[in-house]
């Protein structure tokens, strides 16, 4: 960290380092569990050749290396007058070695699916956030990251989940080119409450398109979710008790009623979505956290 100036007014950090990542044993362990059989049929109830598919998970004879993480950031920080703070972030993070099963008959479903240490993995991201306290009760905080997270190995075949095709690139299942994040809180003239309000907005997480074969259609995670949006509001007020400082919250979550779906119909073989067809077609969202209230009581301290 380096003071430019000579006081606490702005600060300029760099930082670097390089991690071995914690060892994904569920990964590992799929080597050593049960093989999957597949039989796909059509739409008439026959048997699709070369069904039944078998696939098995296996470990390379000679090893694998630790994987690992080459990270690099820098930061300015600055302060606006006494209440503001502005932030700018810049973040790398280079991973090698990473672990992923690989087909190795990429042109014919089933097989084995043999670990290997080849996957490398790109997270680039800039942070954009300020901070502004207007009193003691009262505070608001605003970031915008801009980010790309994209892997040379991008797919996870497990038992139940397999994509019957060679290793692809692409985005990462979190990738999420924008977000914003906004908090604060103000003390009210109702009840001696506080007022605290939480608004997130991202874009969507990618996923891939299937056939019925479970074969990959086009490149992996090539669609996206809808953007996410959701806007908590939350009521606190504390009280004394039993010498102890307390705190209730009833707080309305996503307070717009926005979808924000966490599944999807991937698989292009299902029907076409039709102005009376909307669940269970191709494409067709569900699911997602709608409406909803909470109340909750926390232990804040000592009076």
């Amino acid at each position: 960290n380096v003071l430019p100036f000579g006081d606490d007014r702005a600060k300029f950090s760099l930082g670097w380092g390089i991690y071995n990542a914690p060892l994904n044993l569920s990964l590992i362990g799929q080597a050593f569990d049960q093989q999957q059989v597949d039989t796909f049929y059509n739409s008439g109830g026959s048997v699709v050749p070369p069904s039944p598919i078998v696939s098995q998970f296996a470990l390379p004879a000679g090893g694998l290396e630790q994987p690992r993480f080459v990270t690099t950031s820098a930061g300015w920080q600055e302060k606006f007058g006494r209440k503001m703070l502005v932030n700018l972030y810049l973040l790398a993070r280079n991973g090698s070695h990473g672990f992923a099963f690989v087909d190795q008959q990429p042109s014919e479903p089933g097989g084995i699916f043999l670990l290997q240490d080849h996957r490398e993995d790109r997270y680039r991201s800039i942070t954009v956030s300020l901070r502004h306290e207007f009193s003691e009760n009262a505070e608001i905080y605003g970031a915008y990251t801009r980010s790309r997270a994209h892997s040379n190995e991008v797919l996870n075949p497990s038992l139940g989940s397999i994509f019957y095709v060679a290793q692809q690139p692409g985005p990462v299942a979190w990738d999420t080119p924008n977000r914003v994040l906004v908090w604060g809180w103000v003390p009210t003239h109702i009840w001696s409450t506080q007022l605290s309000g939480f608004f997130e907005y991202r874009t969507g997480y990618p996923f891939s398109v299937v056939n019925l074969q479970q074969q990959l259609v086009g490149p992996p995670n090539s669609l996206r979710f809808p953007a996410y949006a959701s806007l908590n509001l939350g009521l606190e007020r504390k009280f004394a008790f039993g010498g102890y400082l307390w705190g209730v919250r009833v707080e309305a979550v996503n307070i717009l009623g926005r979808q924000n779906p966490d599944a999807v119909v991937n698989n292009v073989d299902a029907p076409a979505c039709t102005a009376m067809v909307r669940s269970g077609c191709f494409g067709a969202f569900a699911g997602g956290q709608g409406r909803a209230t909470t109340l909750r009581v926390r232990f804040v301290g000592r009076k």
